[in-house]
């Protein structure tokens, strides 16, 4: 209806009274007045199609749209605003965009109907202010476009591909729904549209929570958002000639369900038409682009996830979707990702051998070794789990080497009755991507229980690479984003992240480790300022993550006083060169160590250590320490296992007796001390034939002097490192570019004055299962029973 100013001027227009009652009804000036142009590029006269009348038919006061490609909500809701601000003064509407062209193109498209609107009504409702980004009436209403919003309070805001800022820029997405969005009163009206990308980000939550409360049944509030879907079956013209169409057998099904679960009835001209569209985009792009039912919006659409084809897959097989029953006759074994108190995942897996069931899933930050422990006898409480065995990453045996008085995180588990199998660190994390999608493609996820975990794995992503253009191999960490002019703690001294090389050395709590690819991850994100006592402020995002004294918390979580960890020793007695020096050290003894079994062989290598570090220590030390003393040294090896099947060893078995395993050439090899493989010629005489054995106790009692002398002194220096004090954080006014790092091996890294940064992601967890499993034996591909055949069936 429109008010009574701008009404009483429209009146005055000659012939008013001939047309007053339809101009009073808004439905017939939108179909009636406007102009636009069509897909062809002609001029034509706006009319609502069947998306947008049903649309009009049932909007609230906030509306989230989820949608197929094409359907014209931009244009119908872009008629709308035009409408509003002419015949209603001192309208205020805005326009947010995921790029500012993409705005102004918007805009272009309210102005062209706005000069082609009668001359009569342009004569009384003038443009007073016209540029790319703003229209001013001279009714006092005004029309912006941007990628936020923040000014005047607007009555009418429309969010456009809320979906994909929400994916490639969270802060952004961040600022529209704390900025924006509130920015709108009660009754004011706010349109999201967007298709999906991906099953996270701000606009997947709001999608969900939308969902839940229509759900729930309950009757909305003005501030509750209503949802809407519009598959792609709603719009006429999308069919094509069935006669010129070959529909394959896999469609036919497809549609057969829909019909049969969803009641979706469609035509053999629509069936056509989607068949089309499913050659042209492939099964990985269809479902997001052109989504027959609401489930489908978010599948696989994410641009360069990981696992897009196989999560894909799965589902069409039905692998992901429904319920999979814990099997009470198969042991559950564990998947898990444990970092240094950071975030953990851990997925609950069951096999019969060949196919795969991931029947739980969990995960939490900030959380230690206790935690983990917890949640799996939760687990076996609540659900009656039975385990077998639990596969956890290199690091469980890592964090209390050089300090040989505190036990190993494995260790302590071991103490609960909880054995981990260590799967060995991969220097190609392609590695474990290639084992996990292998993984996937045989493996079926339940939909109740597992349902964080299948949008962690939906979600897993490479980097963009700008110079390129192209996506590199490099996992995204979305939430670890600094300002460019940021100094890190590097190998030439404190650098700012902008301005480094593509590779080098950043300093890590665990030593001095290889980063790569500097980069702009995300354009104009609004910041928050971290100072520290001592003066340093820190320009971050809201969701970057500080390692605390009780784990990592986002930079606006934190608070005054809270306590942020640092990589810097604080004793004066503890040179940081010591402390800094500790991975290379490890490294080159390592080197030393395999440069000695190349000379000695590798069964000197334990006797020799244990009569070094005897010398040493002034008392002789069991053979078993001395073997551990060994593993250190030594990298995992892959030994070869009948039929060609790859299978890790870990270091830490020790002094482990092994069966013997012949390879395919006949040659009997066995497993010994650490887990390197060797012949009978070269436990006798070394891999060069002429091992001596005072070479042996030379090499031995040099390296573990050096390297023990270090490793002590860092394992102190470790305990006594500094923590940095906040003084406030504050959220700033400012956009600006923000930059990041990968550390492939430790996903962390310090900034100027040693505060730490890390991250990481559930599908590591399922990576690490991958990497190290290997099935007791093959069964038969037919199942024993009928029982058990359906137990385990699609």
């Amino acid at each position: 209806m429109a008010t009574a100013a701008s009404a009483a001027e429209i009146k005055k227009i000659p012939g008013f009274s001939l047309v007053t009652d339809q101009l009073k009804s808004r439905d017939w000036r939108i179909n009636h007045l406007y102009f636009i142009k069509n897909v062809d590029g002609k001029e034509t006269r706006f009319n609502r199609n069947a998306a947008q009348k049903a649309f009009a038919q049932n909007t609230w006061y906030r509306d989230v749209i989820c949608k197929a490609r094409k359907l014209g909500f931009s244009t119908d809701i872009a008629i709308q605003i035009i409408d509003e601000s002419i015949f209603n003064s001192h309208k205020v509407s805005a326009i947010v965009d995921y790029k500012l062209p993409d705005a102004i193109k918007k805009l272009d498209m309210i102005r062209y109907a706005y000069e082609r609107l009668p001359t009569t009504i342009r004569e009384v409702v003038r443009l007073t202010k016209d540029n790319e980004a703003e229209m001013h009436l001279s009714n006092g209403s005004k029309i912006s476009v941007g990628t936020s919003y923040r000014g005047d309070t607007p009555q009418l805001l429309h969010i456009s591909e809320y979906g994909k800022i929400s994916t490639d820029n969270p802060n952004a997405a961040n600022e529209i729904k704390t900025g924006a969005i509130q920015s709108v009163g009660m009754n004011g009206k706010v349109f999201v549209e967007s298709t999906a990308h991906g099953a996270g980000g701000e606009f997947y939550t709001m999608v969900q929570r939308a969902e839940a409360v229509q759900k729930s049944g309950q009757e909305l509030t003005k501030l509750d958002f209503k949802l809407h879907f519009y598959g792609w079956h709603i719009d006429p013209s999308y069919r094509l000639q069935n006669n010129l169409v070959t529909i394959t057998q896999e469609v036919t099904e497809y549609f057969r369900l829909l019909r049969a679960n969803h009641g979706l009835i469609v035509d053999a001209d629509q069936i056509a038409f989607y068949q089309k569209k499913l050659e042209e985009l492939g099964p990985d792009d269809i479902k997001s682009e052109f989504p027959s039912i609401m489930e489908e919006c978010f599948f696989n659409s994410l641009e360069g996830a990981y696992f897009k084809r196989e999560m894909g897959r799965a589902r069409n097989d039905r692998r992901i979707g429904l319920p999979v029953p814990y099997d009470p006759t198969r042991p559950v074994n564990t998947f898990g990702d444990i970092g240094m108190d950071d975030e953990q995942a851990i997925w609950f897996h069951q096999t019969d051998g060949v196919r795969h069931r991931f029947i739980d899933f969990s995960q939490s930050s900030g959380e230690g070794l206790s935690h983990y422990i917890r949640v799996l006898k939760e687990k076996a409480e609540e659900r009656g789990f039975i385990y077998g065995k639990h596969y956890g990453p290199h690091d469980l045996s890592v964090r209390e080497w050089g300090n040989p008085s505190v036990q190993t995180r494995a260790q302590t588990a071991a103490g609960f009755g909880i054995k981990f199998i260590i799967v060995p660190k991969v220097q190609d994390k392609g590695e474990a991507i290639e084992a996990a999608r292998r993984f996937i493609g045989l493996s079926y996820f339940d939909s109740v229980h597992c349902a964080e975990g299948i949008k962690a794995l939906d979600n897993y992503r490479k980097t963009w690479n700008e110079k390129l253009a192209a996506w590199s191999a490099i996992p995204v960490h979305d939430w670890a984003c600094i300002t460019g002019d940021t100094k890190v703690l590097t190998r030439a001294g404190k650098q700012s992240i902008k301005e480094l090389p593509d590779t080098g050395e950043v300093l890590t709590p665990c030593g001095w480790k290889r980063y790569v690819n500097p980069r702009i991850t995300r354009k104009n994100a609004p910041l928050v300022e971290v100072k520290f006592e001592g003066g340093l402020l820190v320009r971050c995002t809201a969701e970057h993550l500080f390692l605390t004294d009780s784990g990592w918390k986002f930079a606006i979580s934190l608070l005054k006083d809270s306590l942020i960890q640092s990589s810097l020793s604080r004793l004066p007695s503890i040179s940081t060169v010591d402390y800094i020096a500790f991975g290379p050290v490890k490294t080159i003894s390592r080197a030393v160590a395999n440069a000695f079994t190349a000379l000695c062989g590798q069964p000197f290598m334990v006797p020799s250590l244990q009569a070094a570090t005897s010398t040493i220590v002034k008392q002789a030390i069991p053979r078993e320490m001395a073997s551990k003393i060994s593993n250190v040294f030594h990298l995992p090896s892959t030994s070869q296992l009948p039929g060609g099947i790859g299978r890790l060893q870990g270091s830490s078995a020790y002094s482990r007796p092994a069966p013997a395993i012949r390879l395919l050439n006949g040659i009997v090899r066995k497993l010994v001390a650490f887990g390197i493989v060797v012949t009978r010629s070269d436990r006798s005489l070394g891999k060069s034939g002429n091992g001596k054995i005072a070479s042996v106790l030379f090499a031995g009692l040099a390296s573990i002097a050096w390297f023990g002398a270090r490793a002590i002194r860092a394992s102190i220096a470790r305990t006594n490192v500094d923590t940095l004090r906040i003084v406030s954080v504050e959220k700033l006014p400012d956009l600006e570019d923000v930059w990041c790092l990968t550390v492939p091996e430790v996903n962390c890294f310090s900034l100027e004055n040693g505060a730490v940064i890390h991250n990481s992601h559930p599908a590591d967890a399922l990576m690490c299962g991958a990497m190290g499993w290997v099935p007791d034996n093959v069964p038969s591909s037919k199942p024993k029973n009928k029982k058990e055949g359906s137990t385990w069936s699609a």
